[in-house]
Formats: C-alpha cells, structure tokens, sequence
C-alpha cells in the first residue's frame, strides 16, 4: 500500500506538472498578437512569478489613423473643458440691478390768498336836534286897572328836543377764509431687493462635499476589487498594464469629480437664478405698492382741497348773509329814527299852538276885565294890547324859528341817512366784488391743483413704464448669462467622456481550461450601471455619467430654448423623452419639456413671472418612481 500510495503521488504530481505546462502552453497559444481595422495587440514576457510561471504584457496601438483621430478627439475635448471652465472661472456678467426712475413731482399747487378785507361803512350817528327856544315872551301889562286883576299867566310851549339819531350797527363781517390747501407728499422711495448674482461659493461647495462623501467610499470599494482582480490576473504593481489600470481608474474617479463639481455649480446656478427671479418680483409688487400709495394720496389731497374750498365758500355766504341783515337792521333803524324825529316835531308844534290859544284866552279874559275896569282903564287896555300884540308877534317869530330848526334838523339828518346808505351800498359792492374774486381765485387754485395732479400721474405712469422696460432688460441679460453659463457646464460635462479611447477590437482565439477571473461578474455590473445611467437619463435625473451616482439638480427645459428635437422614449408615467440641442449648442442632449412636465408634474416646473421655465429633475424623479 505504501508502494502504491508514493505512485499515486508521483502520479499526480507529474499530472500537476503535466498540467502546469499544458496550462502555461495554453496561455501562450492563446495570447496571439493580433491585427485588426483598429490597430494592433501584442502580448510581450516581462518577467516570471514568484511560482516559475511566465508573465505577459499586453500592448494596444491604434492605427495611426485612427490615433491621429484620437489625438483630435482628446484636443477638442481639452480645449472644450478649458473653454468651458474658463467662462465659468469668469465672474457673472449679470450687470447691476437697474436705477430705477422716481419722478420729481410738482408741489405748491392749490394754494391761494383770499381777500379778507371786508368794509364796514362809517355810518354817521350825529343825527341833528334842532335849538328849539321854549322861552315864549310873556308881555309885561300895566296891571293897576282900575277894579280889575288881569291874569298874567301866560304859557310858554315846552319844547321837546330830544329828536332821535338811529344807532346803527358798523360790525360788518368779512368771511375768515381756510387758505391750507394740501399738497399730497407723494412717496418716491422706489425699493431694489438686492439680486443675488452668485452662482459659485456656499451653495456648490455644499453640494460637492454631499456628492463627495457618497463617492469616496464607493472609490475606496472599487479601488480594492480593482486590485484584487489585477492580483487575480497575475498583474502586479510596476507592470505596464497595472499602471495603465490604475491610470483608467484614477481618470474614472477624476471625470466623477468634475461632473460633481460641474452639477454643483450648475445646481448653485438654479437657486441663485431662483432668488434673482424672486427679488425681481418683490421688486415690481413694491413698485406697484408706491403707486397705489401715491394715488390714493393724491386722491385724498383732492378731496381735502375740494372740501376746504366748498367751506370756504360757505363762509363767503354767510358773511354776506350776515352783512345783508345787518343792512336790513340799519336801514330799520333809520326809518324808526326819522318817524321818531318826525313826531318829536308834531309835538312841539302843537305845544307851540297849545301855548298860543292859552295865550290868547288870557288876553279876552284880561279884555273882560279891562271892559269891566270902564273907560277909565281903557288906556291900559290899550297899552297891555299893544304890549299883547308885540308879545304874540314875538311868540309867533320864535314858533317861526323853531319851525325852521326842526325843518333844518330834518333835512340834516334825511341827508346823512342818505348818506349812510350810499356807504352801505359802496361797501356791499366792495365787498360782493372781494366775495367774487376770492370764489374766482379759489375756482382757479383748484383747476392749478388739478392739473399738477395730473401732470405728476403722468410722471408717475411715465416713470413706471420706463421701471418696467428697464427690469425687463435686466432679467432678459440675466436669462442670456445664465444660458451662457449652463451651456459651458453641458459643454464641460461633454468634454469629461468626448476624449476616452475607443477600445480596439479583438479577434476570438481558443481559450485555455485555467480558472480566470470572473469576467461575466464583471460584465454584468458594468452593463447594469450602463442600464442604470440610461435610466436616469430617460427619467430626465442630471448624473455624474451612472458611474458615479446621481444628484437632483434644475435644469433650463423650456421647449423654446431647444432646437432639433425628436422623441426617443418615455418615463414610467407616460411622459415623453427627447433627443435635442441647446440654441447655440453642437451637442446633442436626453430631456424632457418643461411644457409636457408642466401638465404631469407641476411641482417640478419653475415657471417666472418673465422668461424660459426649467424642471427640477430631482423632483421630478421622485415623481416618476
């Protein structure tokens, strides 16, 4: 048995030698330097393991056609990316937000100065009393008669001179007219929300750091499998074919890097464009609010003017109503003055006539006793009759005189009523002729307000329009920045995959029994992240190219910014994929339409009040799943 078993052994030792041998003949039968349309591959010995066993590089040329080609691709695609990062190294050129136009308004309009500088006439009061003498001569007789007692009492008429003057009122009034016409302080304190312009900083840098933590640890998986499978292949560091892997490698994780810093700046690039949109729209609702302001001010400053004038002229009529009873109050007067005047005069005439007939009584009595008396006193009765008949003619010339003053009195004072009423009269007209003047300056001051009122609505609609054209030249600058912008980073994002290398065609040989490496394992997780990618695509999510995971991002999808584009699939939900151009843009792009999204999702699409609309393709993923 021991014989047998060392037999055995010996056996299969040389089987394993045998087979070692047949595997490494294998191997090299089946490492066939090939020639093909794409160029060459050579398989060179360039060392021995640490078992004895051979170990082969492979090299891969490509015609030099085809490398010039390559060469081509790999320039365009390295001036593209500079192209691109040098417009986006580049500051924004969103200009300034723009001035806007607060009109200097009029002000002053509607103010005036009335006259108040009503008359009151100087009325004179100094009626006359006419100087009536009350002292009638009473006739000294010679009383010694013989047997009679002559009656010597004769009566004086008492006078009254107590003729009246009316006492007319002077206080006329002139009307204290409101002179404190508004003018409306319009505000012109048109507010700019401050815009934001920037589209790097904070916000990218947020973004890179989030998408980089979800790499680096994927990096660091892949990099090991990657190493293991190398090990697995016999390729050891310092070998040609490790270094090119590792190269490949490090070029895979720096494209991700790129189109993780690329999509944060375009991301950084939506927000910022978002809050420019919103601070333009503030703008314009603060703008209209200063209007509406401004018109219900000017409106109030109306209505107080107007109110100020309709007082005004209620003051004006009630100081001629005032003046025109006071008139009336006068004119009343002065009538009961000249019939007071006038009676007073009656009265002393009939005293005067009273005092004559008492007169004459005494002179029949004192006849009746001078006739009594005889002849004798016939002689006295002679003189006191002439002494009588001088008193009666003297009585009778003063009565005379008193007559004369009353008339005078009366025709003075009829006079001075005369002429109080003509300043009456001169001061109504005066003052009806202020009274009209002031209603005419306050009609005008109205009119002068109105028209400032108008002419400053003018500016103000004149000024809102210019606001409005200028904010619309703003945002159409902004729109055309950014589309500059977004271009570059597509273009960038272009130039990560436009210079990889074609892979050289081989030519199928036969293959040895020796385990290899898990080559379908492999070919599996590539064809599902290739599936995965195109997923995405389609589901209108912007990756770092499927390989390096994806991050939502917002994206400019309006269909009026594309040109060339045609249907070549469709979401989960029914909604239609594009192939298309960017205006302006040689490359060809996978999408949607902001216009079909609008009506599946609206809660993806960013609609502005003014401009192209763009779909959140984060959003919308979410939507779709």
């Amino acid at each position: 048995m021991g014989k047998k078993l060392e037999k055995a052994v010996k056996v299969a030792e040389t089987q394993a030698g045998l087979n070692k041998e047949t595997a490494v003949t294998q191997a090299e039968m089946n490492m066939v330097n090939q020639v093909g349309p794409g160029g060459t591959t050579t398989y060179k010995q360039t060392g021995t393991s640490a078992s004895g066993n051979p170990q082969y590089t492979v090299e891969q040329k490509l015609t030099p056609e085809l490398q010039a080609i390559q060469d081509k691709k790999t320039g365009l695609a390295g001036s593209t990316l500079t192209n691109a990062q040098g417009t986006l190294g580049q500051p924004a050129n969103f200009g300034t937000g723009p001035t806007l136009q607060t009109p200097a308004l009029q002000t002053g309009a509607g103010q005036t100065t009335l006259g108040t500088g009503f008359k009151s006439p100087e009325l004179n009061t100094q009626f006359a009393g006419a100087n009536v003498n009350q002292i009638f001569g009473g006739v000294g007789l010679d009383q010694n008669y013989a047997g009679g007692t002559l009656d010597q009492g004769y009566s004086g008429a008492n006078i009254n001179q107590n003729f009246a003057g009316a006492n007319l009122e002077q206080g006329f009034q002139g009307g204290q007219l409101g002179t404190d016409f508004q003018t409306a302080q319009l505000g012109t304190d048109f507010q700019n929300s401050q815009l934001g312009t920037d589209f790097t900083g904070q916000g990218q840098n947020i973004i890179y750091d989030l998408g980089k933590e979800r790499l680096d640890p994927r990096f660091q998986q892949e990099e090991a499998t990657l190493e293991a499978q190398l090990a697995e292949k016999g390729i050891r560091p310092g070998m040609e074919a490790y270094n090119r892997a590792k190269q490949q490698f490090a070029q895979y994780k720096n494209d991700a890097y790129n189109s993780l810093m690329l999509q944060g700046l375009e991301t950084a690039a939506g927000i910022a464009g978002n809050e420019f949109q919103a601070g333009l729209s503030q703008n314009q609702f603060n703008s209209g609010q200063l209007n509406s302001a401004n018109q219900a001010k000017l409106l109030q400053a109306g209505i107080s003017n107007q109110q100020l004038q309709l007082i005004n002229q209620g003051k004006i009529d009630q100081a001629n109503l005032t003046n025109e009873q006071l008139q009336l109050v006068n004119q009343a007067r002065q009538e009961q003055q000249v019939a007071t005047n006038q009676q007073v005069q009656l009265q002393n005439t009939a005293a005067l006539q009273q005092a004559g007939i008492s007169n004459e009584q005494l002179s029949l009595i004192n006849q009746g006793k001078i006739d009594q008396a005889g002849l004798t006193n016939q002689q006295k009765q002679l003189v006191n009759q002439a002494r009588l008949d001088q008193q009666g003619a003297n009585n009778q010339a003063q009565a005379q005189g008193n007559t004369a003053a009353l008339q005078q009195q009366q025709a003075t004072n009829t006079q001075i009523g005369q002429s109080n009423q003509a300043q009456m009269q001169q001061a109504e007209a005066f003052n009806s002729q202020l009274s009209q003047m002031n209603a005419a300056q306050i009609q005008q001051a109205g009119l002068d307000l109105q028209r400032q009122l108008q002419d400053n609505q003018a500016k103000l609609q004149q000024a809102q329009a210019a606001n409005d054209a200028a904010q619309t030249q703003f945002l159409t600058q902004q729109q055309t920045e950014l589309l500059r912008r977004q271009t570059a980073i597509q273009e960038a994002q272009a130039a990560t995959t436009m210079g990889q290398v074609a892979p050289i065609g081989t030519i199928n040989t036969p293959q040895t029994g020796v385990q290899t490496a898990d080559l379908t394992g492999t070919y599996n997780n590539l064809q599902a992240q290739a599936t995965a990618q195109q997923n995405a695509l389609m589901g209108g999510i912007g990756g770092l190219a499927g390989t390096a995971g994806s991050l939502a991002t917002t994206m400019l999808s309006d269909r009026r910014a594309k040109t060339d584009a045609k249907k070549v699939g469709k979401l989960n939900d029914g909604t239609p994929v594009h192939a298309y151009r960017y205006k302006g843009s040689p490359l060809m792009q996978l999408g949607v339409m902001a216009q079909d999204i609008e009506k599946s999702h609206p809660k993806a699409v960013h609609k502005p009040r003014r401009g192209l609309m763009s779909v959140d393709y984060g959003r919308l993923a979410r939507d779709v799943a």
